[in-house]
């Protein structure tokens, strides 16, 4: 692999990739993986792999299709970011929804100061989507963010046959790969073509990119329904990498039975108690401190209703605003990342 950079005074200040065909890398000692610290402690700021990452990762350079289970916000992420710097080939990553592409987006330009990736999503404009598919082209990026339903279109299509002449592309990435079964709870038709799709349109000389599925949502039978759509038969059993563990040692679980009546009562009781748990360290005096932005605190309620008068969305802005004088952000859909909201102390949520 080949990176030629232009300093920050260049016209031109971008980095481009000439590769060759991905090569597999096999991991034999733990001694073998300081070598991957490096990107780990440098670019990412982490100081030790996660419990599971390693062996998603060792099995993925090997170039095996690979379907790695880590629970949420166990860094699933950094699995497939990881080795984009260590291939000799571009990787496409596919997210079932826009929100989360803007969301990894972000993270990687803004959080680790990586710029070196594309995405294309339906707000940008056909301009906008043409200039990040050549710079793609044009080996600018290291990555490229898109959802299953760009796969539909005969223009991309026709880009990735054009694409694919010049250069391989290590990995498909399929981020939330639940929604590729008809039995996971986030099913999309748009996955059903998808393998069909990836291994007709992104064969370079006969290399198909290795399928490199990841989710934190999975029973037996999805995971079969994933192994199958994607068309993984060769080792089915190894192909699926799982944690040891999905407990999740940073989280507090505490059911609270009340009727329907009750739950504002108990919300503001619950959040005088976490104000009164961050007191000695943030030195929080009253609710409304808690989102105060000079702590950076926040928090979580899920809503079974956009609009009612029991426990809904609305109800619950106005009477936290005008109560408790709470900062309140109204969503109708919420990703459970923490990284979606800073040092988030509390999620409650409320069943009907």
């Amino acid at each position: 692999m080949i990176i030629i950079t232009k300093n920050e005074f260049s016209p031109d200040n971008s980095l481009s990739i000439k590769c060759s065909a991905p090569v597999p890398i096999i991991i034999k000692s733990e001694k073998q993986y300081n070598a991957f610290r490096y990107f780990l402690n440098n670019i990412f700021r982490f100081k030790e792999f996660r419990p599971g990452q390693k062996e998603i990762i060792k099995r993925a350079l090997e170039l095996k299709n690979t379907v790695g289970l880590l629970p949420t916000s166990a860094g699933k992420s950094l699995c497939y970011q990881l080795i984009m710097f260590i291939q000799p080939a571009p990787i496409i990553i596919i997210e079932p929804i826009k929100s989360l592409i803007i969301d990894q987006f972000y993270n990687l330009s803004n959080r680790f100061l990586i710029d070196k990736v594309g995405k294309i999503s339906s707000d940008q404009t056909l301009s906008e989507r043409e200039e990040v598919q050549k710079k793609f082209r044009d080996g600018q990026y290291l990555a490229l963010y898109i959802t299953p339903e760009r796969f539909q279109v005969s223009t991309f299509r026709n880009y990735l046959s054009e694409f694919i002449k010049a250069r391989p592309i290590a990995y498909a990435v399929i981020d939330e790969a639940h929604c590729v079964s008809e039995w996971g709870h986030d099913f999309r038709t748009s996955y059903l073509a998808l393998s069909k799709t990836i291994r007709r349109y992104c064969n370079h000389n006969g290399y198909i990119p290795c399928f490199y599925a990841l989710t934190g949502t999975a029973s037996e039978v999805v995971l079969r329904d994933i192994l199958s759509d994607l068309e993984i038969i060769d080792q089915e059993k190894e192909a699926v990498i799982r944690n040891y563990s999905f407990d999740r040692k940073e989280l507090d679980f505490r059911v609270v039975k009340c009727i329907s009546s009750e739950k504002f009562y108990y919300l503001k009781s619950i959040l005088n108690e976490v104000k009164d748990e961050l007191k000695q360290v943030y030195k929080i005096n009253q609710v409304s401190d808690l989102f105060n932005p000079i702590y950076k605190v926040s928090g979580l309620i899920f809503c079974p209703h956009v609009n009612s008068t029991n426990y809904s969305i609305s109800e619950i802005n106005d009477r936290l605003g005008k109560e408790l004088n709470l900062r309140v952000v109204k969503k109708n859909r919420f990703g459970r990342k923490r990284n979606n909201l800073p040092q988030m102390r509390l999620i409650n949520e409320a069943a009907n």
